[in-house]
């Protein structure tokens, strides 16, 4: 198993994991420095995909780490500025408006701006079609393996 990304929760990071029961799925909001800036991110897992949560227990202390093993990655999305999700003829906004869906997270999204649509992007810091297996550790950090 190799750990491709940690995301640790601290002073300018927070990781949430809610239930909704609405959609029917767990919702996992956490933040990443993208050039700099604290950017936010979230996945959902449908209720249907959670096959396999495992417990793990950490030898060295008392605390409990939760392995999630998913059949398919995840979907994720970017938060951006709500007032630039808005639109003059739209009847209705909601919450869900301001999250738009991400394939991979960049340091670099000038590259993208001349690159050619497609799948892999050049330089991607997460490659987030790829990952299927989260260990959480509940108060320390999730890794995406």
């Amino acid at each position: 198993m190799m750990v491709m990304h940690t995301i640790k929760s601290g002073e300018r990071a927070s990781i949430r994991f809610k239930q909704s029961m609405l959609y029917r799925e767990t919702v996992v909001d956490f933040r990443i420095e993208v050039k700099g800036q604290p950017e936010l991110f979230r996945f959902t897992i449908p209720f249907t995909s959670l096959d396999t949560i495992r417990r793990v227990d950490d030898g060295e202390s008392d605390r409990v780490e939760l392995l999630v093993s998913l059949p398919i990655p995840p979907r994720f999305f970017r938060k951006l500025d709500e007032k630039d999700t808005h639109d003059e003829k739209a009847r209705y906004w909601c919450e869900k408006d301001a999250w738009y869906r991400q394939t991979d997270v960049t340091q670099y999204p000038e590259d993208l701006k001349d690159a050619p649509v497609s799948l892999k992007k050049p330089r991607p810091t997460i490659d987030l079609g790829k990952l299927t297996l989260y260990l959480h550790v509940p108060a320390v950090s999730v890794r995406l393996i």
